[in-house]
């Protein structure tokens, strides 16, 4: 062996045995390396997996939100068209009840007129009557005022007829007396 073999040997076994050391630890690397690797592909399948579960679980929610939207624009839609008809028979129902109201208040006018019309007629014959009563009235007062001058004037010519009775009947006393 030459002199810087021997020089070198211990430093190439020291070094040897580093590499050893480090190849150890390269392959012990490796090794939690391939181990990491496996488990963070591990836990990413399982991330992946359940990531993919709340996609179909979030489609699943999407497309039962969609079908629950449309069904409620569908109910929507219903909804309006049936209250458009609603709106539609209300405006109808008032325009009748409109007309009918003002018919009724026409009637109701025609009436009054007529009743208006019947009462004037009714006054004018009370008025009339009052009149024509007022007019008997007078008629029957003079009547009476005939009918007690006539009783006066009868009562007067009775009492006229008794006293120039009695007047005749002194008158012959007196003439033979006279005589």
């Amino acid at each position: 062996m030459k002199c810087w073999q021997l020089e070198y040997r211990p430093r190439y076994q020291s070094m040897l045995v580093q590499l050893n050391k480090m190849k150890e630890q390269i392959l012990i690397k490796e090794k939690e390396h391939t181990t990491e690797l496996e488990n963070n592909k591990e836990r990413h399948e399982m991330e992946i997996g359940e990531m993919q579960k709340q996609i179909s679980d979030f489609q699943t929610q999407l497309s039962v939100k969609d079908a629950v939207i449309a069904q409620l624009q569908m109910e929507l839609a219903d909804c309006e068209a049936r209250t458009d008809a609603l709106i539609d028979k209300l405006g109808l129902v008032e325009r009748n009840a409109e007309e009918k109201y003002q018919h009724d208040i026409q009637d109701l006018r025609d009436k009054l007129q007529l009743e208006l019309e019947a009462k004037n007629k009714l006054q004018d014959a009370v008025k009339n009557a009052q009149h024509e009563s007022m007019v008997n009235k007078m008629k029957y007062e003079e009547q009476l005022r005939d009918s007690s001058t006539t009783r006066h004037i009868d009562m007067f010519k009775q009492k006229l007829m008794k006293l120039r009775k009695e007047n005749e009947d002194l008158k012959r006393q007196l003439l033979p007396t006279r005589q």
